[in-house]
This record gives C-alpha cells, structure tokens and sequence, in this order.
C-alpha cells in the first residue's frame, strides 16, 4: 500500500529521480569544468544526484580543499519543494562530511549504493514533515 501512496505522492510532486551513474555519465560529457565554473541545478530534488555528482568530478580534478569553493560559490541548487530542498541540503552536507575522511572513490560508491536507501528515507522524511505528502 505504501509504495502506491509513494507513488501518487511523486506524481503530485513531480518528481523523477535520476539514477547517479546516468547523472556522472551527463556530468562527464561536459568538456571542462574550471575551478569557478557556475553551475544551476534547477531541478535538484531530494537526492540532488547532479550537485553530488559533480561534486565527486570536481574534488577528482581541483582536490579536496576546494569543496568549500565548490559548495559556496559554484554550486546553485532550486526546486519547487521546499521539503526537498531541506532533505538534498542534509545530503549534500553529509557528503560533503565524508569527503573530508575518506578517499573520493570510496565516497562515491557509497552515494551510488546508497541512493535507493536515500529515496526511501526522503519518503519517511515527507511522511514525518507534512503527514503523508
């Protein structure tokens, strides 16, 4: 019963959620990113799959003492939802934690592992929030 009111509950919202890898293949064909590169994610939702993303391309390529760079100045998430902003706000930020005690790779695998656990407690995060939206 739970995953048809997930359902209606998406459609309602509008939101699709883009699997990571199919995000790094996008992010990956961008030719070149620089060190101050803006970027709008105007779509971000719950996961925000892009920012994170990039994010692992970026610490790949200028390392891990620009994050706050990447985070303050280059990054620029919307979306619709104020929920799911507050929820992709706690999951960059978690990110973001990880990176400062473990190698990109590694942080990497676990987003790209994790993010169906992410969508779920996105979910259970809403239910708490707005009862059920």
């Amino acid at each position: 019963m739970k995953s048809a009111i997930e359902k209606e509950n998406r459609k309602k919202r509008g939101e699709v959620f883009t699997p990571p890898l199919l995000a790094e293949e996008m992010i990956y064909k961008i030719p070149e990113i620089k060190i101050d590169n803006k970027i709008l994610d105007a779509c971000s939702g719950a996961t925000c799959v892009f920012p994170i993303m990039l994010m692992f391309r970026y610490v790949k390529q200028f390392g891990k003492e620009h994050i706050p760079t990447y985070i303050n100045k280059c990054i620029h998430m919307a979306e619709i939802n104020e929920l799911a902003v507050e929820y992709s706000q706690v999951i960059l930020m978690k990110y973001v934690k990880m990176l400062e005690i473990d190698e990109v790779e590694v942080v990497r695998l676990h987003y790209i592992e994790n993010y169906k656990r992410i969508i779920s407690d996105y979910y259970d995060f809403c239910e708490l929030s707005e009862g059920g939206v």
